[in-house]
């Protein structure tokens, strides 16, 4: 299935569930489907593990060779620690929640930069598409915005829909 038709038959959660019920929302093992991350690395997965009461992201089979692991799930005091937090505090609200990714951004990278002005925020929409296959969608860079990436400050598009995580 395409990118678009993912977009076009996707089905957002509509309950509204207290933070300790929210992690059997979140919580799982999935594929990244559409981002150009590891798009040559066939066995990349994602994780959504739920620690000290935060919803971690950590990834496993990407990088270089397609063997580099980031997040807790694999190193309990690594400093790449995206976490999946509640747009209103407290209150993890109709499957949609927000997350960055710039503790993954050394002071170093070209990136940086980007990722300090917002590239790297994200909104991200649980549901499903077609028949019950569970996923998250996400928006894109800048939090739906769009704006500047490297390596030339090119804007990236803005979309609500730019990429799906699915349940694997």
């Amino acid at each position: 299935m395409s990118k678009a038709l993912w977009c076009s038959t996707f089905t957002p959660l509509s309950v509204i569930q207290p933070v300790e019920t929210m992690a059997t929302v979140w919580t799982g093992v999935y594929v990244d489907k559409f981002s150009p991350d590891d798009q040559d690395c066939s066995e990349s997965l994602r994780y959504i593990d739920i620690r000290n009461g935060e919803l971690e992201i950590s990834a496993s089979g990407t990088g270089d060779g397609c063997k580099e692991v980031w997040g807790r799930r694999f190193n309990s005091s690594d400093s790449v620690n995206p976490i999946i937090y509640p747009e209103e505090e407290g209150v993890h609200g109709l499957g949609m929640d927000k997350t960055s990714f710039i503790s993954k951004v050394e002071m170093e990278d070209a990136m940086y930069e980007y990722a300090q002005k917002g590239a790297l925020n994200f909104t991200l929409t649980a549901g499903h598409v077609d028949i019950g296959t569970k996923v998250i969608m996400w928006n894109s860079v800048y939090d739906g915005e769009g704006g500047p990436m490297p390596p030339d400050g090119s804007i990236a598009e803005g979309s609500d829909c730019d990429n799906f995580w699915q349940l694997n």
